[in-house]
């Protein structure tokens, strides 16, 4: 008896990550979504394959194969079937935002910044957006532009705390040393736990003189995996 309840166990979980070729388009896309949400990638692909095989006008199936690539660090494959989506279908729901994201991993910063734009023109998740060219204007040093976009952000979400973390970067690097550590120290309130924002409060108590605070924010964010915080904890002498 527990032998078949085993079998059957196994059944049901090859059944859920091999496609079968004689589903149509919308089985292969949940089949597909199905995969990727439990990990098994290559399957997922499978499925998407199949059903742009079946119907090559299929959005929904370049957008999850996309999505696929993306996950599998493909940012190429990503940003080639976003486009495809993208031509199909011009306004999207989160083909712009979501290939605005391959190309900052592919290093294009233009082309992100172009994308993030466009999504915000058709309204794509428009704080997340605001957030995400502010972090590439950031990373581009344009630190006026950033605070703009974080600005804009934090008008929609106050509680935004990723937000509120980048814009403290934002005036640490300007200077207004105060302003960032009111920022980081809203963020924690909102989310206590999130190592970066101890490594981002390290870092302003550093450059505000504070040394032993600041020992302690990049002592608990290099416990936490921030290899930066670890870097700067060693700087600091420990």
């Amino acid at each position: 008896m527990r032998k078949a309840a085993i079998c059957a166990a196994l059944a049901v979980c090859v059944f859920v990550s091999t496609p079968a070729w004689g589903q149509g388009v919308d089985e292969l896309l949940a089949e597909g979504k199905n995969n990727r949400n439990m990990g098994y990638y290559d399957k997922a692909l499978e499925c998407y394959d199949r059903a742009i095989e079946l119907d090559p006008g299929s959005v929904a199936a370049y957008f999850g194969r996309a999505g696929v690539h993306y996950t599998k660090g493909r940012y190429e494959d990503a940003v080639a079937d976003y486009t495809t989506a993208i031509e199909l279908d011009p306004e999207p729901e989160m083909a712009y935002f979501n290939r605005g994201v391959a190309y900052k991993y592919l290093g294009r910063y233009d082309e992100a910044i172009a994308d993030y734009t466009k999504a915000l023109e058709i309204g794509v998740t428009p704080a997340h957006t605001y957030l995400s060219r502010g972090d590439l204007y950031l990373e581009r040093g344009d630190l006026d532009a950033a605070l703009e976009d974080v600005n804009a952000s934090l008008a929609l979400e106050p509680d935004f705390a990723n937000a509120l973390n980048y814009r403290a970067e934002i005036y640490r690097e300007m200077g207004r040393l105060m302003e960032a550590l009111a920022d980081i120290e809203n963020a924690m309130e909102l989310l206590p736990e999130q190592s970066l924002y101890y490594h981002t409060r390290g870092k302003i108590y550093r450059d505000l003189g504070n040394i032993e605070q600041a020992k302690d924010d990049l002592d608990m964010a290099c416990h936490w995996g921030v290899e930066d915080a670890c870097d700067e904890l060693e700087a600091l002498g420990e």
